[in-house]
């Protein structure tokens, strides 16, 4: 990790320019095949959006909640193998994460979840009954249920351009249930539950069902980022931290390399997981590609963002990893962000905490035992004034749901989407600070997302955005 820098006008037969897990993982694959890669970032470490927070006072953290599914049978399986990383570097908890329904006179409905895969399907309705679903009203949940598992995948695709609360829609759900699962959709993929695919949708539910949820990483998510960028070095690569790309050199039609502050560095290759609108129109530019791709890289949509607090806890508050709470004024669609974002936000909107410790007791101290990271759904835009609102709203239901948290708080930290931004995704139209990349939406998604090849030839794009 501390290896020297290459040097100026080294060549390479593979430039990564990000070392988040869509930049890590390309690079260790193509590491394994024999090419010598080069990994750029400007930040210190790896990880993107799940780089480590490591302070001065010993604590280790994530900078934002971090969480990812399946738990197995995931491309992260297959990484931690090709990195020779003990199988048990994924960690799956049980139980893995409480679901709170606040009903509409607040009283609280709670159901803790295990991040194993599904072994009992009835579980799934013991869990709706908890949120106050009716036998009757299971019927509902029964007959979606067992139309997702019989679509085939000719059916499946094309449902890309249904979304998926229309499929939901479809189905006597009782209102509990419709909450708790648009809830889910917003979590799993932070984009309007009336703009995400119905297939993605139901593909990852599947995919949760037989894998489980709620992974976490032994040492800290970013765990497996760090070990990706030694096998690079270790395989004839390097890494090149707390560097900044100013542009992807172009010649001839040809991505040929990229220039950073001091150096120039050469491949015939070029992967980008710096996000495909800071890539085309900062540091490639409009003209190496066809007007028409610009247009298009132009009209892309972000998924939304996360903002939050991080609190540094004198004591063991919570007693497990992940606590989502959601109510009659979560599940968003484009009509509840957009009323959000005018500044009318809802009593209890959705609620996501994570507490790295209870993955990996090791990420706690004497001192600090706990660090929760308590997060709510706001604009990607660093300039939208809903970040700062969206903090008072979150502390707002802090203070209702947890009176005596703030008794315990030794420090504490806000973010958003201002700091995703300069951390991670440059912002060059009203973006930057998305929780995920490339909003998952229909018209951009399946079959309808941006090619992972570029039109300019030697560069190409990985990460949720391809």
């Amino acid at each position: 990790m501390n290896a020297p820098a290459p040097i100026s006008g080294a060549h390479f037969d593979v430039i990564v320019v990000g070392a988040g897990y869509g930049g890590v993982s390309s690079a260790a694959v193509l590491a394994s095949r024999g090419l010598r890669v080069l990994v750029v970032d400007k930040n210190a470490k790896p990880g993107g959006k799940a780089m480590p927070a490591k302070r001065s006072d010993g604590i280790v953290t994530e900078l934002w909640p971090v969480a990812g599914g399946p738990t197995y049978g995931s491309r992260f399986d297959d990484l931690i193998a090709l990195l020779d990383m003990p199988r048990d570097t994924i960690i799956g908890p049980n139980p893995g994460a409480e679901f709170v329904y606040i009903d509409e006179r607040d009283k609280l409905h709670c159901a803790r979840v295990s991040s194993q895969p599904i072994r009992n399907p009835l579980s799934l309705f013991k869990l709706a009954a908890t949120f106050g679903a009716t036998p009757m009203g299971l019927l509902g949940l029964l007959h979606m249920n067992i139309k997702s598992a019989l679509l085939q995948e000719d059916a499946l695709q094309e449902m890309d351009n249904m979304s998926m609360a229309e499929w939901l829609q479809r189905f006597a759900l009782p209102k509990s249930t419709y909450y708790w699962l648009t809830s889910l959709m917003n979590l799993f993929f932070v984009v309007p539950v009336d703009e995400l695919p119905a297939s993605e949708a139901i593909l990852t539910l599947r995919d949760v069902a037989t894998g489980g949820a709620g992974r976490y990483h032994r040492g800290g998510y970013w765990s497996v980022a760090e070990a990706a960028v030694r096998y690079v070095e270790n395989h004839g690569g390097s890494w090149l931290p707390s560097t900044r790309v100013k542009k992807v050199l172009v010649e001839d039609g040809q991505a040929v390399g990229i220039e950073t502050a001091r150096n120039r560095y050469f491949a015939p290759v070029i992967i980008s997981n710096a996000g495909i609108q800071p890539t085309v129109l900062k540091l490639v530019g409009n003209k190496h590609f066809p007007p028409g791709y610009v247009r298009r890289v132009k009209e892309l949509k972000p998924s939304w963002a996360l903002a939050g607090v991080r609190y540094d806890l004198s004591k063991a508050f919570f007693d497990v990893p992940m606590n989502v709470y959601f109510s009659k004024d979560s599940g968003w669609d484009k009509k509840r962000f957009a009323a959000a974002e005018s500044g009318n936000w809802p009593r209890n909107p959705l609620l996501f905490v994570t507490v790295p410790s209870l993955y990996d007791p090791q990420l706690a101290t004497k001192d600090t035992p706990q660090v929760a990271l308590i997060s709510i759904l706001c604009s990607p835009d660093p300039a939208s004034p809903m970040n700062e609102q969206a903090i008072i709203q979150l502390e707002d239901m802090v203070d209702r749901l947890w009176p005596e948290l703030r008794k315990h708080v030794i420090r504490r930290k806000t973010y958003g989407a201002g700091a995703v931004s300069s951390t991670t995704r440059d912002n060059v139209i009203n973006q930057g600070g998305e929780c995920i990349g490339l909003g998952q939406m229909i018209g951009q998604c399946g079959g309808s997302k941006p090619d992972i090849r570029s039109p300019l030839q030697g560069l190409y794009f990985v990460g949720t955005d391809a």
